[in-house]
């Protein structure tokens, strides 16, 4: 009975994240389909290939904000490793993109305060980055 109350309180959420974001140079947004209906069970953005990501972690962590690695490459989880000797350098479009992607603190009753103190620290911390 909730589901229907809770994706679009989530897609507000991103909403929101899009329209902080979407100028903050460094910083790439999700590609959505216009035929598309994302859930938004996680917003994960990409860096550039000038932006330090662990720093860009280490300062959003100073600043009480909790971030993760996301999309990790498939090929380099044990089970494929070990099942099809998949090893670092086998696909390394998938590796690069990997190692760029950001997950960003996200739930469904995330405040307006609480999105614009994420952006504004993720826009420092992507300034402060750059390499």
């Amino acid at each position: 009975k909730k589901l229907d109350t809770i994706l679009e309180m989530r897609k507000k959420v991103a909403r929101k994240y899009f329209d902080k974001l979407k100028s903050v140079e460094g910083v790439i947004l999700p590609y959505i389909k216009e035929c598309n209906e994302e859930s938004w069970f996680v917003f994960v953005i990409r860096l550039a290939d000038n932006i330090n990501r662990e720093k860009v972690m280490s300062i959003l962590k100073e600043r009480e904000i909790a971030t993760n690695t996301y999309f990790p490459s498939i090929h380099l989880e044990h089970f494929y490793k070990e099942q099809f000797g998949f090893k670092e350098g086998d696909f390394p479009i998938s590796e690069m993109i990997s190692s760029r992607t950001l997950a960003l603190p996200f739930y469904s009753e995330l405040s307006d305060e609480e999105i614009n103190y994420v952006c504004k620290h993720l826009t420092d911390a992507v300034n402060e980055s750059k390499q």
